[in-house]
C-alpha cells in the first residue's frame, strides 16, 4: 500500500467533502463512453459546498484562479474542460506525492495560511488502480507535506494519511494506523488544524487526529498523481472545486 490511512469525526459549519469516484461521475462504462445526455461524457457536478463567513470557494470553469498556482511536471498536462479543470497525467512517469517524488499535478494558495484551518475539494476520476490517487495537503516551506489521499486495491477505495518528506521518514510515520476502506464508490474527506496549533483531523472513511510539530504557515492544495515507476498508468481527474475555511 502506498500511504497509510485513516480515523475520523464529520465536521460541521461551513466545512464540505471532497467526493472520489470510481467512474467520473459514479455511473460506469455509459460515462466513460461519453453517451449523449451526460454532457458528453463529461463528471456530473456534485451538489455546491455551502460556503460559510470567511470561506474562500475556489472554481476551476476558467483555469486556476488567480489566487492559485499550479504545479505540473513530467509531461502532466492540465487545462479547463466541463466547467473544471481537467488533469491528465501520462503512463509510464510518477506523478506521486510521496515516495518516487513531489511530481503529482498540485494547485495550491498562492499566499501560505496561520491559525486554524480546514481544507476541502472535490475531484472526479477513475480510481481502478492503487497506483492513482487524489487528495488534500498542507506543506512548509521543505516540501513536507500533511495528507489524506484516496486510492484503491483488490479491497476497494482506501484513504490514508502521510506526513514525510520526499524519499525519508519522519517521526510523525509512528502515528500512522492502519488503512481503512473507504464506503461504496464515493469517498469524503477534509484535512484541518485545529486551534492549538499542533492537532490536525483528516476526515475520511474515519476520522483521526494527529498531533504534528509543523510551522505556522502552511501552503494548502489540492493533488492529482499516479505512480510508481515504469508501469505507471495514465491518469485522467477533473478538479471541481477547492475550499478553505478559517
Amino acid at each position: 500500500m502506498r500511504a497509510l490511512p485513516l480515523v475520523v469525526v464529520a465536521l460541521a459549519g461551513c466545512y464540505d467533502y471532497s467526493h472520489f469516484h470510481n467512474a467520473p461521475d459514479g455511473g460506469g462504462a455509459a460515462d466513460l463512453a461519453g453517451v449523449a445526455g451526460d454532457l458528453a461524457g463529461c463528471p456530473v457536478p456534485g451538489v455546491p459546498p455551502v460556503v460559510g463567513t470567511g470561506c474562500a470557494l475556489y472554481r476551476f470553469d476558467s483555469g486556476v484562479p488567480a489566487a492559485l498556482t499550479a504545479i505540473v511536471k513530467s509531461g502532466a498536462s492540465i487545462g479547463p474542460a466541463c466547467g473544471m479543470l481537467h488533469v491528465q497525467l501520462p503512463a509510464g512517469t510518477s506523478h506521486d506525492l510521496w515516495i518516487d517524488n513531489l511530481d503529482a499535478v498540485r494547485v495550491e494558495e498562492k499566499t501560505t495560511r496561520s491559525g486554524p484551518f480546514t481544507l476541502s475539494a472535490r475531484v472526479h476520476g477513475t480510481l481502478d488502480q492503487y497506483q492513482k490517487f487524489s487528495g488534500v495537503y498542507a506543506a512548509d516551506s521543505t516540501d513536507r507535506f500533511i495528507s489524506v489521499q484516496t486510492s484503491t486495491d483488490n479491497n476497494g477505495l482506501h484513504d490514508h494519511d502521510v506526513v514525510f518528506t520526499s524519499g525519508a521518514g519522519s517521526a510523525e510515520q509512528s502515528m500512522y494506523p492502519n488503512a481503512l476502506p473507504a464506503a461504496g464508490d464515493s469517498y469524503a474527506y477534509t484535512l484541518a488544524r485545529l486551534a492549538d496549533g499542533t492537532k490536525f483531523s483528516l476526515t475520511g472513511s474515519t476520522t483521526t487526529t494527529l498531533t504534528v510539530t509543523a510551522p505556522s504557515a502552511l501552503t494548502l492544495g489540492v493533488a492529482v498523481g499516479n505512480c510508481c515507476g515504469g508501469s505507471t498508468p495514465a491518469f485522467d481527474a477533473f478538479i471541481e472545486w477547492m475550499m478553505v475555511c478559517p
